[in-house]
């Protein structure tokens, strides 16, 4: 009989903390990355494709997009497909990859060019999430600490300096400022920790990670010690995955789907975005390339998003 009581206490125990779980669990979406050639119709499309439609449409900005007058049609394109556009603004000359100064940033000598980034803000008077100079805790980007001499506090002051001059001359009150990180710090070393590349809490309205599967790695063993170290240092900032996917090589990518969703939807609840990226790149991230994965994403989708309406901006402002 003890044991039968004893029994029925640990499942009362675990449905109530199931409950509780469910009641403080955040809503969930997703959103894509799907090349620069954005169209409302084309995310009309893509979303009849995977089920359900993204809340997010990712798009990178380098400063050889000047003039940048046609960023207005896709932010508006975005937002007639009723999804939120979330920019990366690139300090470099794309495709050559010729780097802009993050000292010249700082020390405000790139001002015209960010000057007439904010008309386009200005013009665009809606919810926008705007990222800077991302992932530069790897050593890959030239706005990266090991491409600037370990100088971190360059990048800091870049960063807020972007930050006031954009939001000086934009006069767009609904920006949210994603500062995103690399889901490993390349060089692990201390001075390259993500903390001290952090503009501080009045610049960043949110943190974002990016981390992908190149071969063998499980979406844990890719984001769980970053994430922890985030919300070990910075408790009061809500967390999206800005970046992630999964090749399709080496590895059955329908079932690292699979586990993506069920780890996303489950123990990482409190983080309310992911962004799938979505084309062919360094590896084919893209989803179309199997029908499995698009399958097993689908079927991930139906289970995470919620039915009833939300603003997403509204959540992230609680």
């Amino acid at each position: 009989m003890k044991t039968v009581i004893l029994l029925i206490f640990i499942i009362a125990i675990v449905l109530i903390s199931y409950f509780i779980s469910q009641g403080s669990r955040k809503p969930q979406c997703y959103g894509l990355y799907m090349g620069q050639d954005i169209s409302s119709d084309q995310i009309e499309k893509i979303s009849k494709r995977y089920g359900e439609k993204p809340c997010i449409i990712l798009t990178f900005v380098g400063w050889s997009d000047r003039p940048f007058k046609s960023m207005l049609s896709t932010l508006n394109s975005i937002k007639k497909a009723g999804a939120i556009p979330m920019i990366t603004l690139e300090p470099w000359l794309f495709p050559s990859k010729q780097p802009i100064s993050i000292e010249n940033i700082s020390k405000n000598k790139e001002e015209k060019t960010l000057r007439e980034f904010a008309t386009i803000l200005q013009q665009y008077d809606s919810p926008i999430f705007l990222r800077f100079a991302h992932e530069m805790n790897g050593n890959w980007y030239p706005w990266s600490g090991y491409q600037n001499k370990k100088q971190t506090k360059t990048y800091i002051n870049a960063w807020r300096k972007v930050h006031e001059t954009l939001t000086k001359y934009s006069g767009n009150t609904k920006i949210s400022w994603v500062w995103s990180i690399n889901a490993e710090d390349l060089p692990l070393e201390k001075w390259n920790e993500p903390k001290n590349y952090y503009p501080g809490d009045e610049y960043v309205n949110i943190i974002g990670i990016d981390g992908y599967n190149f071969k063998k790695r499980s979406f844990e063993s890719i984001f769980k010690k970053q994430i922890e170290y985030l919300r070990n240092n910075f408790k009061e900032k809500t967390i999206f995955i800005t970046e992630t996917a999964s090749s399709n090589a080496e590895v059955n990518r329908a079932k690292w789907i699979k586990d993506f969703f069920y780890k996303f939807s489950r123990k990482y609840s409190y983080i309310p975005i992911f962004i799938w990226f979505d084309i062919n790149k360094e590896k084919n991230w893209n989803l179309c390339s199997d029908q499995t994965s698009v399958d097993a994403f689908n079927s991930g989708l139906k289970r995470l998003i919620p039915k009833e309406p939300r603003t997403l901006l509204e959540e992230e402002k609680k």
